[in-house]
């Protein structure tokens, strides 16, 4: 999974970076602590869009191909990952890619990223 996931982070940095850019400039004060809570925050908003169509798509491949023992692995890792701050949108993501479809997921976030953060802290 760490493959596809990270592949993912890769194809939607940029959206991603111009939130954080456009994020930023909305900052009257600019300090560390200000800079890092937005870079901190939108990166939560990514492991969610990036997690929702990992965990969305691969399990299902993984059940059609390979043994049941798998899903297992992937609970565990779910479950693992619930503990760090910057996965503390990762099940509403999930959720979210879910209910949409992973094209629309991909298209709400290429086209606009804060539609769908804005979904993440409605959920």
């Amino acid at each position: 999974m760490v493959p596809a996931e990270e592949t993912l982070h890769i194809a939607l940095r940029g959206y991603t970076e111009t939130a954080i850019k456009a994020s930023l400039e909305a900052i009257s004060q600019k300090t560390l602590t200000k800079i890092e809570g937005v870079v901190n925050d939108w990166m939560s908003v990514e492991e969610a869009i990036v997690g929702g169509l990992v965990y969305s798509l691969l399990p299902n491949l993984v059940d059609q191909f390979l043994d049941n023992k798998t899903r297992g692995l992937i609970k565990a890792d779910l479950d693992k990952k619930e503990n760090f701050t910057r996965y503390k949108h990762l099940k509403k993501g999930i959720g979210i890619v879910q209910d949409l479809g992973y094209i629309k997921s991909l298209e709400i976030y290429k086209d606009n990223p804060n539609k769908f953060k804005t979904m993440l802290e409605a959920a």
